[in-house]
């Protein structure tokens, strides 16, 4: 019997403790203290919330921590910087739906800390 592998989503969300709007990081760190996560060819947990949640990150880009708590992985806390843009408009337009797939399934496992609450 083989074993199935778990979804990179599910794994992710296992390793957090949700506080407030912060998502803090329960597994594995850097030894700089960056927060580290396995799946889809990331090792960095902010790297992969990225570019899970937001769509994919250009090359050369930067994902940088918009909080102050150190180990926070949400994806609502993290800002992209530096990188190469998609010039073509295909490759563009790819990358816009990517991103509002990702954006659909963020709002589906935790909608933003500061939209209203019904």
């Amino acid at each position: 019997m083989t074993r199935q592998k778990t979804p990179s989503l599910d794994r992710f969300l296992l390793k957090i403790d949700r506080q407030g709007d912060h998502w803090l990081w329960t597994a594995s760190t850097a030894p700089n203290g960056a927060p580290q996560f396995t799946a889809d060819g990331h090792q960095h947990a902010r790297r992969w919330a990225y570019a899970h949640f937001h769509g994919p990150i250009p090359r050369g880009g930067r994902i940088t921590p918009t909080c102050d708590a150190p180990l926070c992985v949400s994806p609502y806390h993290l800002a992209l910087s530096g990188g190469t843009s998609h010039s073509t408009p295909d490759e563009l337009s790819a990358l816009k739906l990517e991103a509002a797939k990702a954006r659909q399934e963020l709002r589906s496992v935790a909608p933003s800390p500061t939209a209203p609450t019904p």
